[in-house]
């Protein structure tokens, strides 16, 4: 089994918490999918999400159950020492449309980007928005 990671869309559950409703992440809605990582940073003032999708690293032994769900975005299974630059072509339209539809603007687009030589930095990138204490090396490694 490996680990791969997803951008998971946050969601409001109002049926969690018998009723009173909780803020998850998409990976979260597929029963018993072991997952690291999946931390929601709060806005202080208004309790609400600060961001609209968050980073996971998950098992992907049963992956073919959200492969389509367009409120995940899979990365590639590549190394993380991979240069952004050496992923094919479409694989890396797929990412950066992947990304984008997820809310983040073109401002925060080429930040992500433009910072990241590796996939290792692109994850880096993207896991400190909730989590600054988010390392790739750490998250991507066995339970």
């Amino acid at each position: 089994m490996a680990r791969r990671f997803y951008l998971s869309r946050i969601l409001f559950d109002a049926a969690d918490l018998g009723g009173i409703g909780a803020w998850r992440h998409k990976l979260q809605t597929y029963s018993g999918v072991a997952y690291r990582g999946g931390e929601i940073f709060s806005d202080p003032a208004t309790g609400l999400p600060a961001r609209k999708s968050l980073l996971v690293a998950a098992d992907d032994e049963r992956e073919a159950e959200w492969a389509a769900d367009l409120d995940l975005v899979r990365f590639p299974a590549v190394s993380l020492d991979t240069r952004l630059t050496r992923l094919p072509q479409d694989e890396q339209q797929m990412l950066r449309a992947g990304i984008a539809a997820h809310g983040f603007s073109d401002r925060e687009m080429r930040r992500l980007f433009d910072e990241a030589r590796t996939l290792r930095d692109l994850l880096n990138n993207l896991g400190r928005l909730n989590n600054p204490e988010f390392d790739a090396d750490q998250e991507s490694a066995a339970p």
